[in-house]
């Protein structure tokens, strides 16, 4: 045991001769983490839940099961990321500002599909997830265009069933 304890002092006493080295190395890797973190961009996400009323009261007494209810709420989920709604979204949002022609919008609206997700739930309800992490926006802009982007897809569910127009 008093080998050990020697050892321990001497390597001790090695790093408290070197300590101006040990306090350069560690300044210099906490710079290069802070570096590395000041780079990573981010990210905002933004979500929200939808209940679904497929029919009125007693659904199952007029021939709709849980399977046909599951199946429009798939068919639901497809309408809203169909090419049309997430064109509108990208013209009600900051998205915009990307759209400098016609023959980007495309481009647009397909990494607009890439950061949205339209999930249907079993219990009738149907939850939206927009992320925004754009690497030409700032922070606000990148809150600002999650939070729109969903606003804008329940808008369009909205203005759909106030205009009568059904989500099959």
């Amino acid at each position: 045991m008093d080998g050990l304890y020697e050892q321990f002092r001497i390597a001790l006493h090695q790093v408290w001769q070197r300590r101006w080295l040990a306090i350069a190395v560690a300044w210099g890797v906490a710079l290069l983490g802070w570096l590395v973190i000041a780079l990573i961009p981010n990210s905002y996400e933004a979500k929200a839940r939808l209940v679904v009323q497929m029919q009125s009261i007693l659904p199952n007494q007029i021939g709709m099961n849980p399977d046909d209810r599951q199946a429009q709420l798939l068919r639901l989920q497809q309408k809203l990321t169909s090419n049309e709604n997430l064109v509108r979204v990208v013209r009600r949002t900051d998205l915009n500002s990307l759209v400098a022609s016609e023959a980007e919008l495309p481009e647009i609206v397909s990494g607009l599909r890439e950061r949205i997700q339209v999930v249907a739930q079993p219990d009738g309800m149907i939850e939206i997830t927009a992320r925004s992490d754009l690497a030409g926006f700032s922070n606000g802009q990148n809150a600002r265009t999650a939070a729109a982007t969903v606003q804008g897809l329940i808008d369009l569910f909205i203005e759909r069933n106030l205009s009568g127009d059904r989500q099959e």
